[in-house]
């Protein structure tokens, strides 16, 4: 077994927690992709994956502000435009901006016939792995109801081998005399993304059946702030107990009173509450207003949210380098930019989410081509078991890691071929706890997952 792949949408999935809103169930299962990513143990990916071939730059919307605009009201939106290819992208590459296009609605867009678009925008070259934000104003939809704002990526397909959707967002414009709150359940509020789909644990992941804490978003995605004293309530393990629906009694859940909530605003909501019984995936369900009480705009009112627990052990893994814009992980070379044949110093940055104190053991550390092919990344190492492995490694035994910290480790002298093309994009890797010193010689959850970023060969 080689170290766990990193596809395409794996990647994607980090980057991607937002909430897509779609008008039906069905819509909503077609559009998202449950896949587990490292440090995200599910993420709803918003972008629509057409043709089954590689493509290298993809968006992610996040929600219209304000979401429920009156006739032609300027909205803004936000796209996070993300490349996976491996050498940067053209400048000029083109994204169109809807006001009103639902892509389940009738023939797929593409390549040079993007329709109507209601704004054109240019990216500027993005390197691999590499985030850029882009921001635009555009009308809302003129006559009142449900619409969808969508954004199409590189509509000339100069960098894609087809167009890439970036997210849907449905929303509703309103009429001018229509004021009201629509208080929405949120996931984990990632640095990129408003609306996740994870519940936020903090820094350690929770003891299965033990007493946790929890957090979690209420957005106000409507056009007037809400009233205090609103209720919500968290089941933690829908396995145990769930929302039976308006005005009816049930048990397993906590509850908290909201604050006034303003329009576009999002209060975090933190509580305590018992972790699924089992180690492993566990889903919680979120509810505002659990008595239907409150006049609303809402487009759905229960939220699930996907968490993870475990036994009482370390858990040592490398974070995604979201606030660093990059869809990578929190690993770097010195220098940045290396000549072929130079002595490169790789440094990664390795959290423990587990319960009690853990080593990062020894890691196992490689430079490689950034070579994608059919939407895998190529990696040279090879982990088949604890102990089992080859490549380069360096011992960090006597480092310990304390829940929820993290330490910063160096791997020096780590050769850079000299045949490395000037220009080139390579990347760093490293497999942490290789020997699985954590877990007495047993896989832990991370064991063989390999956590890269990238880096230029110096022209």
């Amino acid at each position: 077994m080689t170290p766990r792949c990193r596809r395409r949408a794996a990647l994607l999935a980090a980057l991607v927690a937002v909430c897509v809103q779609l008008a039906g169930q069905a819509e909503a299962a077609d559009l998202r992709l449950r896949l587990a990513a490292s440090g995200l143990p599910f993420a709803d990916s918003a972008a629509v994956l057409l043709g089954g071939q590689a493509a290298t730059l993809f968006g992610a919307l996040d929600p219209p502000k304000p979401a429920h605009p009156q006739p032609e009201a300027s909205v803004q939106l936000t796209l996070w435009v993300f490349s996976e290819g491996n050498q940067t992208t053209p400048e000029g590459v083109k994204v169109a901006f809807y006001n009103d296009y639902n892509p389940f609605s009738g023939a797929p867009m593409r390549c040079g016939d993007p329709g109507s678009p209601t704004v054109v925008a240019q990216l500027p070259p993005i390197d691999p792995l590499r985030i850029y934000k882009l921001q635009v104003s555009l009308p809302a939809r003129a006559s009142t109801g449900q619409a969808f704002f969508n954004a199409i990526v590189d509509v000339d397909c100069r960098a894609n081998p087809y167009v890439a959707y970036g997210s849907v967002h449905q929303y509703l414009v309103t009429p001018p005399d229509q004021k009201a709150p629509d208080l929405t359940p949120t996931g984990i509020i990632l640095p990129l993304a408003l609306m996740g789909s994870t519940l936020d644990t903090g820094p350690t992941t929770p003891v299965a059946n033990a007493t946790a804490k929890m957090a979690f978003g209420v957005w106000n995605a409507g056009n007037a702030p809400s009233p205090a004293g609103v209720t919500v309530v968290l089941y933690s393990d829908v396995k145990r107990a769930s929302w039976p629906g308006c005005n009816k009694s049930s048990s397993g859940f906590v509850t908290a009173t909201l604050p006034s909530i303003g329009p576009g605003k999002t209060h975090k909501v933190k509580v305590e509450a018992v972790a699924a019984a089992t180690p492993g995936k566990a889903t919680a369900q979120v509810v505002v207003d659990p008595d239907c009480r409150l006049p609303s705009l809402e487009l759905g009112r229960p939220r699930l949210l996907a968490y993870e627990t475990s036994e009482a052990l370390p858990r040592l893994t490398v974070p995604q380098a979201l606030k660093k814009m990059s869809i990578g992980w929190e690993v770097s070379t010195a220098p940045g930019s290396p000549k072929p044949g130079a002595s490169v110093s790789v440094k990664a940055r390795v959290t423990n989410q587990g319960a009690v104190e853990g080593t990062p053991g020894k890691l196992l550390v490689y430079l490689a081509p950034y070579t994608i092919e059919g939407g895998v990344v190529a990696e040279p190492v090879s982990w088949t078991g604890c102990g089992n492995y080859t490549g380069q490694t360096a011992d960090f035994s006597s480092v310990v890691v304390k829940p929820g910290k993290a330490k910063k480790l160096k791997v020096k002298r780590v050769p850079l071929p000299a045949d490395a093309a000037p220009g080139s994009w390579w990347m760093a890797g490293v497999l942490v706890d290789v020997d699985c010193s954590n877990n007495n010689g047993a896989p832990n959850f991370n064991s063989g997952t390999s956590y890269f970023n990238t880096f230029p060969v110096k022209a």
